[in-house]
C-alpha cells in the first residue's frame, strides 16, 4: 500500500481527481481563474484550502434554498 501524503497545494491533475473532472478541464479552469490556483514558473499549484472554500461557497446557495432561508 502506498503512503499518501496530503499536500497543501496539489497540482491541477490531482485537483482534477479530487473534483472528478478531466485533467485538461482542470488546467483550463486554473488558467481562467475558475479554480483558485497559483503559478510558480511553469508549474500550477491549487491551494487545497482555497479549493475546499470554493466548494463550500458553491454548496451554500443550495443549502439556503433547502432550508428556506
Amino acid at each position: 500500500m502506498k503512503n499518501q501524503i496530503r499536500r497543501a497545494a496539489p497540482n491541477p491533475e490531482e485537483a482534477a481527481r479530487f473534483l472528478g473532472i478531466s485533467r485538461n478541464l482542470a488546467y483550463q479552469m486554473c488558467q481562467k481563474g475558475k479554480i483558485p490556483a497559483v503559478r510558480l514558473g511553469r508549474r500550477w499549484l491549487v491551494p487545497l484550502a482555497a479549493l475546499e472554500e470554493m466548494l463550500n461557497e458553491a454548496r451554500q446557495p443550495k443549502e439556503k434554498q433547502i432550508n428556506g432561508a
